[in-house]
């Protein structure tokens, strides 16, 4: 089994214990569409960001960057509850960098648009998330995805600023930053 498969396993593990039936159905789906090439990747393509200090340099796959802040979600999730849907909270985090290489599954080299081309998968293909998530969770899941970069993203502009979106966008961004410069501990 390679390691990205590994790391997959254990996204799923997690995922079922805490999202709805509905939800976890649509992950599996999305997950399966996925190239399983984007998984086994590294987060850099240029080896240049993402690096895990403690091991040379080492830049982990798409999957490891992933389970990490899934894992990271899993031992705090308590913070949410009646604040926003976890189910939001889970899937933003598993799908923010589903498309990290692009659409094609050929891509050699992470696609800077990736936080514009899944949030336009979600909003283009709302009829299908609305079997598991209701309007509102699906604007603050686009959101979340398609801001996780900060100031960084694809169409966040130079007054970009956290305090216009939701928390979500906040917090997936955290978490992203702080998974790229090796701040969460996988035990």
């Amino acid at each position: 089994m390679e390691d990205q498969d590994l790391f997959i396993q254990k996204i799923d593990q997690i995922l079922k214990k805490h999202l709805t039936e509905n939800s976890f159905e649509l992950w599996v789906a999305i997950r399966e569409n996925i190239s399983n090439k984007c998984w086994g990747k590294p987060t850099s393509s240029s080896g240049k960001y993402h690096q895990k200090s403690d091991q040379n340099g080492r830049v982990p796959s798409c999957a490891e960057h992933t389970f990490e802040l899934i894992y990271a979600i899993d031992k705090i999730i308590p913070m949410f509850e009646g604040s926003l849907n976890k189910d939001v909270v889970f899937l933003s985090a598993a799908l923010h960098d589903a498309y990290k290489y692009g659409l094609v599954k050929t891509c050699n080299s992470t696609e800077q648009r990736h936080d514009q081309i899944i949030a336009d998968i979600i909003k283009n293909n709302k009829k299908t998330f609305l079997q598991a998530l209701n309007e509102n969770d699906i604007s603050i899941l686009d959101e979340a995805v398609r801001r996780h970069m900060g100031r960084w993203g694809t169409d966040a502009g130079k007054n970009f600023s956290y305090s216009d979106y939701g928390p979500l966008v906040l917090f997936l961004s955290t978490l992203d930053m702080m998974s790229s410069k090796n701040l969460i501990k996988v035990l």
